[in-house]
């Protein structure tokens, strides 16, 4: 669970990276270079649990932030407080816990340098309809690029390959304002090897997001040699339109988000509520003189 709130606590905070400037669970000594400013997320108190409600808990964590200054390290402690409490208090509680870094492909808050489309969308980010991290890949077709019977496509295809061969199933968030049968012939997920794939049929209702869960191992159909999921080296969402389109159909978009991969029995933990018990608070130097403020947060937390 630390694991998964310092992965939070990043994506809500400009400027953090995991493991250069935030950690989890403890200080890191001897790191070279040390870093001079950095948070640390540190589990200050157990869980409190709900025999009726066994998916409940509440746990607190702390967050230790440090720098070579007084002010700087203030500022580092606010930002964090800012980031999580401000937006809790305006209603946006009910955030995702993200899973650990290892198990993410693609958070998809931003186009560059790995997604690309092809059949005339237009990409952006969606910065308020989205499910984790902080916005969702939206491809747009306008009416003016609309043809029928056409694939409109999106690809993730980072350098290297992904070894999936000890996971089990892919989850991802889509939307889109179209339905298969009446706007579109068929929407589908893609997984390839070199030249070697497997796709799934996505069924849904329009403008209603959706989480997918997909097997990895079996498809709806794949190609004469399936591909090895331990040399998978990129992703596709492919809708093809239908013919002829309808009259009414002037423009359509689908949008993508959080897309991982899970072994079975993997649970995913929904943060109900947030709340800072102290505002960021002084407490002092550590052993190399370096300014320390640090203040604890109230996860309610439930598996979803």
């Amino acid at each position: 669970m630390i694991k998964e709130v310092t992965t939070f606590i990043k994506n809500k905070t400009a400027g953090l990276l995991i493991d250069t400037n935030l950690f989890a669970g403890h200080r890191p000594q001897g790191v070279v270079p040390h870093p001079d400013a950095c948070d640390v997320v540190l589990e200050s108190s157990g869980g409190t649990v709900f025999p009726e409600l066994p998916e409940r808990t509440d746990i607190v964590f702390q967050v230790l932030s440090r720098a070579k200054t007084y002010m700087k390290a203030r500022a580092r402690a606010w930002a964090i407080y800012d980031a999580i409490y401000r937006n809790w208090t305006l209603g946006s509680a009910g955030w995702t816990l993200c899973l650990t870094p290892a198990d993410s492909i693609s958070d998809c808050d931003a186009i560059l340098p790995w997604w690309t489309t092809a059949g005339g969308g237009i990409l952006s980010i969606d910065d308020v309809n989205f499910q984790e991290g902080t916005g969702s890949l939206v491809n747009t077709i306008l009416e003016v690029a609309l043809v029928a019977n056409t694939n409109y496509s999106i690809t993730y295809n980072p350098a290297g390959t992904w070894d999936w061969s000890a996971r089990e199933y892919i989850l991802f968030w889509l939307e889109s304002n179209g339905v298969v049968g009446t706007e579109f012939t068929s929407a589908r997920f893609y997984i390839y090897e070199g030249a070697n794939w497997r796709y799934w049929d996505l069924a849904f209702s329009a403008g209603i997001g959706k989480t997918f869960k997909l097997e990895l191992s079996t498809g709806d159909a794949e190609s004469g040699t399936p591909p090895n999921l331990a040399l998978i080296d990129r992703l596709s969402v492919i809708f093809k339109t239908v013919t002829p389109l309808p009259d009414d159909f002037t423009s359509f978009y689908y949008k993508i988000d959080h897309i991982r991969v899970i072994v079975e029995g993997y649970k995913e933990y929904e943060a109900m509520t947030i709340a800072p018990l102290v505002t960021p608070q002084y407490i002092g130097q550590d052993e190399k003189g370096r300014w320390e403020f640090s203040c604890n947060y109230q996860f309610k937390i439930r598996k979803k």
